[in-house]
């Protein structure tokens, strides 16, 4: 009778190994879908922990930053963004670490720095920790999963200050690879999904590991795989597209810090106005935090036997620490606002000289910058005299004008800012 119930018995267990297998596999696909999905990770980011998750990478490491003299990004995205990964990470069953770095810049910036070591080992985690205390390069090379090869030449260049002997110059190389060559590369994709530095000797075979990274992406996370197919590699770019590709993603970044400008309103509930709104968006794109603007207005006073009284355009600049409570009793407060006004006005300073350079602006039509407190806030504004009703339309308009060319004249500058880091071409 037992023996006619084992093929029965046998039968079920199949079963329920197939279900058991079924249900892994879609938890596995649910899992990715949930990577593939976290749009405030970059592509690179979400990408290494896909493959961290497969076992194909030992440990993956996540930066975030928060630097205050970003105006538009306050420090609780940040955070937001620190918890948010830390509830995937433990919805997903990974293992992770931590750790926080904070200091204060020499303009009086708050900067913080979140440094998460994903795995499936906690001791792989405890090794990767380790290895950046004591500048271990190749121990970290091994641990994020880069090819040996690839890791011992980096340790070695490091070691004996010779970098630039051991690594591959990816540009040099490009430009030397033959048309036949570079359009295949083109196609296959694989130069989208590099994330370390090939070596002078092993590139070939370090591309090889590249290809299978590729391949596993191509097929546990297609929406990603897309995603990271789209762009053209900046080495394979020409001068023109790489101009062209900064442009567009610089129009990227200047809509959303618009939409984030829109949001805010004066303390009357009103917009920005729309004739100082182009100046205003690019002055806190370059980092110049501002906190008030008028676009200039005529006004009649009470009186009607004087004149007009007349407003300018004007944006004013101040540090955003002066709107805490209580900022006036604390000596550490008040010196970072010094310094951050400081900061503003030098780089508004040197954006002004840049605008009137080549320009023979008359000296009355000019842009100027005036304190007005003695912590270092200030204004820029244009310059009105008291005339007639009609002088005064006019010179409003004239300094109105000036305002949308300083605002054309940054939104060129842009670009080179947010890629390079430059006030200049």
């Amino acid at each position: 009778m037992l023996f006619e119930n084992f093929p029965k018995m046998q039968n079920e267990a199949i079963k329920k190994d197939i279900s058991t297998e079924i249900e892994a596999k879609e938890k596995e696909k649910a899992d990715i879908a949930k990577i593939e999905n976290l749009n405030f990770l970059g592509t690179q980011d979400r990408m290494n922990l896909i493959l961290t998750y497969w076992g194909e990478k030992p440990v993956s490491e996540i930066e975030m930053y928060y630097d205050e003299a970003n105006p538009l990004l306050e420090p609780e995205e940040i955070l937001r963004a620190k918890n948010n990964l830390e509830t995937a990470l433990d919805a997903l069953g990974l293992k992770f670490k931590a750790t926080q770095q904070e200091q204060i810049d020499e303009d009086g910036f708050e900067q913080k720095k979140f440094q998460f070591f994903v795995g499936k080992n906690e001791d792989n985690l405890k090794e990767l920790e380790m290895a950046f205390l004591e500048q271990n390069n190749e121990k970290i090379g091994k641990l994020l999963g880069y090819p040996e090869t690839a890791v011992k030449a980096f340790a070695q260049g490091i070691q004996q200050k010779n970098l630039f002997e051991m690594m591959l110059d990816e540009k040099e190389w490009w430009q030397n690879l033959s048309k036949t060559e570079k359009e295949s590369l083109l196609q296959e994709g694989v130069l989208n999904f590099a994330s370390f530095k090939f070596s002078k000797e092993h590139w070939k075979e370090e591309l090889d590991i590249i290809r299978k990274w590729q391949m596993q992406i191509k097929e546990k996370a297609p929406q990603l795989y897309a995603t990271i197919m789209q762009e053209k590699p900046l080495l394979a770019m020409t001068k023109k597209e790489r101009r062209k590709w900064e442009k567009e993603q610089a129009e990227k970044q200047l809509q959303d810090i618009k939409e984030e400008m829109e949001k805010i309103t004066s303390p009357l509930g009103k917009p920005l106005e729309k004739k100082i709104k182009k100046a205003v968006i690019l002055l806190n794109a370059f980092g110049i935090r501002t906190s008030a603007s008028c676009e200039g207005h005529l006004q009649k006073k009470q009186n009607l036997a004087q004149k007009q009284n007349i407003i300018a355009p004007y944006i004013v600049v101040r540090s955003k620490i002066a709107q805490a409570k209580n900022w006036e009793e604390n000596e550490q407060l008040k010196e970072r606002i010094k310094k951050q006004n400081a900061f503003f006005y030098a780089k508004t300073k040197r954006l002004l000289k840049l605008f009137y350079q080549d320009k023979k602006t008359p000296v009355k039509q000019k842009l100027l910058l005036k304190t007005i407190d003695s912590y270092g806030a200030f204004r820029l504004e244009g310059k009105i005299k008291n005339s007639s009703a009609q002088k005064q339309k006019e010179q409003l308009q004239r300094c109105q004008k000036e305002m949308g060319r300083f605002a054309a004249f940054l939104k060129k500058k842009y670009p080179a800012y947010l890629f390079y880091h430059s006030l200049e071409d």
